[in-house]
């Protein structure tokens, strides 16, 4: 919940592990676990309501100086999304996230027939039916190629912690895949009404937040532009939404929370 944890070295506790940032926190935390029946629920509830996980995320010089890890948590790390996140968001804020609990999983989508082998499942849907991330299939030879360009670890392998990498493949997975492209537009038809207000209505579906005036001011000339670049399609008006509801999948402030 904090990026890190107490003992950074997962798959090491012993002797050649990192030694605890904070020793009688991780006491405290291990004796209160216990005395309230191993639920993972009630910890995670004292976690989020505790003064550390409610900091804003802006460091002092002097932090920054004294501890430039922030290992002892004087300010809330930047985090970025899980995978699993990430796709649930784009579908959530396309409006396409089906919420049913339980169920079978979701055939794995092929984005190319090669490396099928007889007996495997028919190519399942690009957008995996709207259904969380949590009920999509997981083969070992077969990945979902959004997923695991934000570090979902290979099922192949075992791992006691994620990859947390922020490289130039993700950005061009917004601005390529298939998926991300089919809810970008799928946003836009969603929407309606006058560009203004239409805009203040997917910055806060996005955001959670209406744009800047500064925002909103490159957001109509964008648009304006991207009509342009569309006036040969049967639809300029559709294409200019959808290519700017893909363009707010690609704000960092989309996948990192501060």
């Amino acid at each position: 919940m904090f990026g890190a944890g107490l003992v950074r070295t997962v798959d090491n506790f012993g002797k050649l592990g990192e030694t605890p940032s904070h020793p009688e926190l991780l006491d405290f935390l291990a004796d209160r676990f216990i005395q309230e029946g191993w639920s993972i629920k009630q910890l995670i509830r004292m976690l989020a309501n505790s003064q550390a996980y409610r900091m804003e995320s802006a460091s002092s010089a002097d932090a920054v100086k004294k501890d430039p890890a922030n290992r002892l948590l004087s300010h809330m790390p930047v985090r970025r999304l899980e995978a699993e996140a990430i796709r649930d968001s784009i579908l959530w804020v396309s409006g396409q996230l089906d919420g049913t609990m339980f169920g079978e999983s979701i055939d794995t989508f092929y984005a190319h027939d090669t490396g099928k082998t007889k007996g495997d499942k028919a190519k399942g849907p690009l957008d995996g039916a709207g259904r969380r991330s949590i009920y999509l299939e997981v083969r070992r030879n077969v990945t979902n190629p959004f997923l695991e360009v934000f570090d979902l670890p290979k099922a192949a392998t075992t791992r006691g912690e994620r990859d947390l990498t922020n490289v130039p493949a993700q950005s061009l997975a917004f601005l390529n895949s298939p998926f991300v492209i089919d809810q970008a537009a799928k946003w836009a038809l969603s929407t309606s009404g006058e560009a203004s207000s239409r805009i203040d209505e997917m910055f806060v579906r996005a955001f959670s937040r209406k744009p800047m005036p500064r925002e909103k001011d490159r957001s109509l000339s964008f648009l304006e532009k991207l009509r342009g670049e569309h006036s040969s399609q049967p639809d300029p008006e559709r294409a200019a939404w959808a290519g700017f509801a893909q363009a707010l999948f690609n704000f960092k402030e989309f996948i990192y929370v501060r």
